[in-house]
């Protein structure tokens, strides 16, 4: 009996000294996006994402899509071009859509967002009007909430909250705001705000002869900033161009700063030069060039330096991931622990699938089932999107 006991302690301890953690899986530098083969085997993603190649006024509509994961790991994507939401069960099953075209409670206006899931009760999407729409996790309408201000961000808290990184005008500017707002008792309260840009860059604005104006600037290098919550339910604030973050509770009081200690990478001339030759291509398709062609020789229409970071992400063990703009294939992190110390540098990977991401669509989910996210099937005939899980290990 001494024996059985005696063996039964060892094989738990080299158990608990190979249980694998979402750091050791950083660490190894690189994380190779393989498709689990078993998850939505039998789903039609081709005939679900019928809407791929849509585009209205260039933009393309069709594949702004953005992934939320239950607890129990089901599924929901927010179809920005259809104006609605799918709903997957555990195993990658289609089980319904939700939400649709409409001024009606539980209906869009415009194409809506989804944020996520709030408390692991209600989905919820906005159609950037001040509308939030919330469904409970079967697509039922629970409720709408308004606020008197265009929303840009929104993320789920703990204690039934939510924050919003949004923009109001003011007195012939712009301000910017992160607030938490209360979604029973509407109680908001402001934690960040600021005028106009965090830096100089300014757009290129172009009236139009029939009417109307046009805006141009480097989109992947835009300041902005970026909410996230923590594991915990906490906020996260980052501005895209300072090198650190701002961790508040869901009552908005600051908890704490996390210094990234990073370096912004320099833009290059040809980036610069590129991009003020497509302006100038377009203005000269539309026979206004010669009048505006000195908007060209603004120095603030395209910044020195890349900002700091493009999107944030945490995981379900407390770990902060910063996406940075690098020279590495893939798409490059630094991941910070719990407790804000720097541990490594990875990048997600992939040779037959292709992950874009940004801080408006969530396009990928790290969840104790895995890696879930939305990406392009490189090489496709057919310009296939899908939904794969990835098992981290």
């Amino acid at each position: 009996m001494k024996r059985i006991i005696f063996l039964f302690l060892i094989l738990c301890c080299v158990s608990k000294t190979q249980a694998q953690t979402l750091l050791d899986v950083y660490k190894t530098g690189t994380i190779n996006l393989i498709e689990d083969t078993e998850y939505a085997k039998n789903t039609d993603w081709n005939k679900l994402f019928d809407d791929r190649t849509d585009t209205v006024n260039g933009n393309p509509v069709g594949v702004m899509k953005s992934i939320s994961v239950s607890k129990t790991g089901e599924v929901f994507i927010g179809n920005y071009s259809k104006y609605n939401i799918y709903k997957f069960d555990k195993n990658g099953n289609y089980v319904k859509e939700f939400g649709k075209k409409g001024s009606n409670k539980g209906e869009f206006l415009y194409r809506p967002t989804l944020h996520g899931i709030l408390g692991n009760k209600y989905v919820f999407a906005s159609d950037h009007q001040g509308r939030i729409q919330f469904y409970n996790l079967n697509g039922e309408f629970y409720k709408m909430v308004k606020i008197d201000y265009m929303p840009l961000q929104i993320t789920p808290l703990k204690d039934n909250k939510i924050a919003i990184w949004g923009h109001v005008p003011y007195s012939g500017n712009t301000k910017y705001i992160v607030s938490i707002k209360d979604i029973e008792t509407g109680k908001e309260v402001i934690v960040d705000s600021y005028m106009n840009s965090l830096i100089n860059l300014k757009p290129i604005v172009i009236k139009l002869k029939e009417g109307g104006m046009v805006s141009f600037s480097p989109s992947s290098i835009r300041d902005k900033t970026i909410i996230e919550r923590t594991f915990e339910g906490n906020l996260i604030v980052g501005h895209n161009t300072e090198s650190k973050l701002s961790v508040y509770s869901p009552n908005g009081e600051k908890i704490k700063d996390i210094e990234l200690n990073q370096s912004p990478i320099k833009t290059s001339e040809k980036m610069k030069t590129e991009f003020i030759e497509r302006v100038k291509n377009y203005l000269i398709e539309k026979n206004i060039y010669e009048e505006n062609k000195a908007l060209l020789n603004d120095p603030n229409i395209y910044p020195d330096y890349f900002p700091m970071f493009y999107a944030l992400k945490s995981d379900p063990e407390g770990n902060i991931l910063v996406f940075n703009h690098s020279e590495d294939t893939g798409n490059s992190f630094y991941v910070y622990d719990k407790t804000g110390n720097f541990i490594c540098k990875t990048k997600l990977i992939s040779d037959d699938f292709k992950l874009s991401i940004n801080s408006r669509f969530a396009s990928f989910e790290i969840h104790p089932n895995g890696l879930y996210a939305f990406v392009t099937v490189i090489d496709s005939n057919t310009s296939e999107i899908k939904i794969i899980r990835t098992l981290l290990k």
